[in-house]
């Protein structure tokens, strides 16, 4: 079975880790290029089923997606066959004001991206 990666970026990856997001090591998380700044969390589930705990945790944790872009769901809508992958913008509204209020340039990184 192959295995999944998530890419975090930002203060969510505790969050989610912390509500059992993520499940134990798998042996292989891809070759993809990072940012600095992203955290590669490798998970034994399928695509599909990290897709559904990403959402179930955005909702326990009163959380809102408010992106959500697949090049893999592009792909397949012209016959081609990628590895599963989604970028997810989450948002709440609590944790963006005591970001600005922290810094106004800090914006930019809202929502956050997994």
């Amino acid at each position: 079975m192959k295995a999944t990666a998530l890419f975090f970026r930002g203060a969510a990856a505790a969050a989610l880790i912390a509500v059992g997001l993520l499940a134990a090591p798998a042996t292989q998380a891809g070759d993809a290029a990072t940012h600095p700044a992203t955290e590669i969390v490798a998970t034994s589930k399928s695509f599909g089923a990290l897709v559904k705990s990403v959402n179930a945790a955005v909702k326990a944790n009163g959380m809102f997606v408010v992106t959500r872009a697949s090049a893999s769901v592009g792909a397949a809508r012209r016959d081609i066959e990628i590895p599963g992958n989604m970028v997810v913008g989450v948002y709440r509204n609590d944790f963006a004001v005591r970001m600005l209020e922290a810094s106004v340039p800090a914006g930019i990184e809202a929502p956050i991206r997994f």
